[in-house]
């Protein structure tokens, strides 16, 4: 199955890249912080590339799968 990337996608990226944080960024994408993380960890399946640093996966405790 082939995931799109659509402009919510990008928003939800934004406000994470913008913010520095999933916390404050889930608040502005008006989504729960575990659908904004499917959200980048899809995105980066689709790209095939590491969207966050090393930094903000520790500050949000996300795992890699």
């Amino acid at each position: 199955m082939r995931i799109a990337i659509n402009p919510a996608h990008l928003k939800a990226f934004l406000n994470v890249a913008d913010t520095g944080s999933f916390r404050r960024a889930y608040a502005l994408s008006f989504v729960s912080q575990p659908a904004l993380s499917r959200t980048i960890v899809n995105m980066e399946a689709v790209i095939g590339a590491p969207l966050r640093s090393g930094h903000m996966q520790r500050r949000t405790h996300c795992r890699r799968r």
